[in-house]
Order: structure tokens, then sequence, then C-alpha cells
């Protein structure tokens, strides 16, 4: 089989899109170990579950409390752990990686949207920075956002 038959497919993007589920999933429960960021995000977890009221401040956040919220049902469900601080984070740079190809796909050559999306997605950097559970790591899914929302064909983007 060819190269160029072989990227006409989405073989390549299933073997990619595979290769960073394991990547990225991989020891997310354990390495590097719990940042302090991380842990500092988990007590404002642990502080809105012991809460008697609900709170819209978020302390020590980038974003807010919205991504404190999203880590309650996983929190609940495998405890205070890294693994649960995580999962939030780990769906959306899925997300992210969804995002971008739709954009790659639409801007540029599928062999060049290929080789820039293996640069991006599985360097050392973004492999140990993305798969930390503190909230500055959904900066990429706003901007990959932001870009594929203007790219739309909505009527009403504003």
């Amino acid at each position: 089989m060819k190269l160029q038959e072989l990227l006409k497919g989405k073989s390549v993007f299933l073997i990619m899109f595979i290769a960073f589920l394991v990547a990225n999933g991989a020891y997310l429960h354990r390495v590097p170990g719990l940042m302090g960021d991380e842990a500092s995000e988990g007590e404002n977890v642990f502080e809105l579950l012991q809460s008697e009221t609900i709170t819209l401040t978020g302390e020590r956040s980038y974003i807010g409390p919205a991504p404190d919220y999203l880590r309650v049902p996983f929190i609940a469900a495998f405890g205070y752990s890294a693994l649960a601080l995580r999962i939030p984070l780990y769906l959306a740079s899925i997300a992210t990686f969804l995002l971008t190809w739709s954009i790659f796909r639409r801007l540029l050559s599928k062999e060049t949207a290929l080789l820039v999306f293996a640069v991006a997605f599985f360097s050392p950097t973004y492999l140990s920075y993305q798969r930390l559970g503190w909230a500055i790591t959904l900066f990429p899914l706003f901007a990959v956002l932001i870009i594929w929302l203007l790219m739309s064909h909505w009527r009403h983007r504003a």
C-alpha cells in the first residue's frame, strides 16, 4: 500500500488518535505525581464538597470555579486522587485534539496537517503538561475552540 493511499483513508488519523489516548492516559493516576497547583485545585473541590452552600467564586484559579465543579463527579467516583483531578482535563485534551484536527484538515493539505498535528500533540512539552490536572491546561482548548467557532458557518457566531 502506498503512502498516498494510506493517507486518503482515515487510518493514519485513527492511529494517531489511539496513540494520543495511550500517551496521555498512561499512568495518569500517578506520573508525574500530584503537582502543587493540582493539589490546590483539589483542595477547592474538597471545600466545595464540604460547604453547605453553593458558591460561584473560584480561589487561586485562572479561569474561575468551572473546572472545580466539573471535578466533583470524578472525585465522587474515584475519591481524592490525582486520577480524579486529571480525568476532566484529559477529556478536554481529547476535545482539543479533535477540534484541532477539524481546523487543520480545512486549512492544510492532509499530509501537512498530519505532520503539524504530530509535532504539536506528540511533543514532550504537550505530553508532560496537558496531562496535569490544573485549570490552566484548558487554555489550548479555549484557543482552539475560538478558532473553530470563527471558522464555523453559523449565521450568528458572535
